[in-house]
């Protein structure tokens, strides 16, 4: 019974031992945790690892910058390039990001000096487009014997796009609308044309009518063409070698002077002389033909 006895408490004892371990130990554990975590909480909070995050988030919002200044480059020359036709290769549209700031700068210079080099090609062509439909425009007012402002002939150098685009529209509009124009003035020339007279000659003819006071119908008159034809071959500078007769119906200075038109190689002005002198003194391109026939003069 002793023996038991004494076994009974020797158990008993060791495990209030270890309980006692147990209960202890708790705080200690916690302890540690604790001081572990503060630990890490102030590695990660230390100046230089503040610094890191810093400048991690300048870089990226440096980069961020970079590749939005690209990304507007790019957009450029494809516009302007565009604008005229040109073409741009694929490889050219793709955006391929890299992490390197010195990398993206050199990209932003390039794509830089790329979009200014379609720009100006770009504005030369634009310029060139419109001086060629000036030049036109110029050609078909010229031939018709219209007049045109001193505006249209100044070309004023713009690095706006759209501008310069409408300026296109605007000339080329403007060079379709006089080609038209002259298409129709040299098919009223028709008639006159089919006496054998030089356009030039009808231009001057058809002008001069009005200013005569006599119907267009008369520059269309192979009477009258029959008679230029005679006296100076449709010449505007003819000069007869024997006497003072000169131009178109080979008017002496005395004639010149009853017309009331300054003698001149005008050949819209000697034609409104000759027009003049017709219509007092015969009344109609027929009776001037008529009395050349019969004495060779009028």
């Amino acid at each position: 019974m002793l023996r038991r006895g004494r076994g009974q408490k020797a158990r008993t004892k060791a495990l209030d031992v270890r309980g006692a371990f147990k209960t202890s130990s708790l705080p200690v554990i916690a302890a540690i945790a604790l001081a572990i975590a503060l630990v890490w909480m102030f590695a990660v909070n230390t100046p230089a690892a503040a610094g890191e995050d810093a400048a991690a988030i300048a870089k990226q919002e440096q980069l961020e910058k970079l590749h939005k200044a690209i990304d507007e480059h790019k957009k450029t020359t494809r516009t302007w390039a565009h604008a005229r036709g040109a073409h741009i290769p694929t490889a050219h549209t793709s955006t391929n990001w890299r992490g390197s700031v010195e990398y993206n700068q050199r990209r932003v210079a390039y794509w830089r000096n790329v979009s200014n080099n379609q720009r100006g090609a770009t504005i030369r062509w634009q310029l060139r487009q419109i001086n060629a439909h000036k030049a036109a425009f110029r050609k078909w007012t010229h031939l018709r014997g219209a007049h045109f402002g001193s505006a249209h002939v100044r070309t004023k150098w713009s690095a706006s796009l759209k501008y310069n685009q409408w300026r296109i529209k605007k000339w080329r509009t403007a060079n379709i609308k006089a080609r038209n124009l002259y298409k129709k003035r040299v098919a009223s020339f028709a008639p006159c044309r089919k006496n054998g007279v030089p356009l030039h000659i009808c231009k001057a003819l058809h002008q001069a009518a009005p200013q005569a006071g006599v119907p267009r119908t008369w520059a269309n008159s192979s009477q009258l063409a029959y008679i230029m034809r005679r006296e100076s071959g449709f010449s505007c500078n003819a000069q007869n070698p024997s006497s003072s007769a000169y131009g178109l119906f080979q008017f002496l200075n005395s004639t010149w002077a009853g017309t009331g038109v300054r003698k001149t190689s005008s050949c819209v002005g000697q034609a409104k002389a000759g027009l003049i002198y017709i219509k007092r003194r015969y009344g109609s391109p027929a009776g001037a033909y008529n009395f050349w026939t019969r004495n060779h003069w009028y």
